[in-house]
């Protein structure tokens, strides 16, 4: 009796960990355009849609307005209201130029697509600085417009080096 219940609590805690398993890719098939990436089908970075032939980075181009939540102190810099997102002309048409942000210079983003929940609303800021700014790698997500009548928001969360102080921002970008 002690070596079968024995044999049934292997087979539970072997059954227990298989279930906890990634999901794979040996049994999904793709649509024409897409990968497969732990179990999800995914479009090029930059695209979105049943057949990967959305270009997401149109609903960011414009104008935003910004509000920005910040930990600690932020005197000396200066403050912004609107930034302009368009696309990065030297790069591909998933690269994002920010214009404004912070009230210095232009930023740059990419739009990724890392999961299959998440195309076309994933933005990345890679490490870079620009007038004594140096942004460290850091991400937001694009909310598309309520249906209430809301406009699209872009919610950062934003790090970065000023002055040789670290800070730790949530800005707000809502489409004008």
């Amino acid at each position: 009796m002690k070596t079968l219940a024995q044999i049934f609590f292997s087979a539970l805690i072997l059954f227990s960990f298989s279930a906890c398993e990634k999901k794979s890719c040996k049994n999904v098939v793709c649509a024409s355009y897409q990968t497969c990436n732990a179990g999800d089908c995914l479009c090029p970075n930059g695209y979105e849609g049943d057949t990967c032939s959305v270009l997401s980075s149109t609903k960011y181009l414009g104008s935003w307005t910004v509000s920005e939540n910040c930990e600690g102190s932020l005197s000396g810099l200066p403050t912004y209201y609107s930034v302009n997102i368009s696309l990065n002309p030297q790069y591909a048409f998933n690269d994002l130029a920010i214009t404004a942000l912070f009230g210095v210079g232009t930023f740059y983003a990419e739009i990724m697509n890392e999961n299959g929940t998440t195309a076309g609303t994933y933005i990345y800021f890679p490490a870079q600085s620009f007038n004594g700014i140096q942004v460290t790698p850091s991400s937001g997500t694009y909310y598309a417009p309520s249906v209430n009548g809301g406009t699209a928001e872009i919610l950062l969360t934003l790090n970065y080096i000023y002055q040789g102080n670290s800070y730790s921002c949530i800005e707000t970008f809502h489409k004008q």
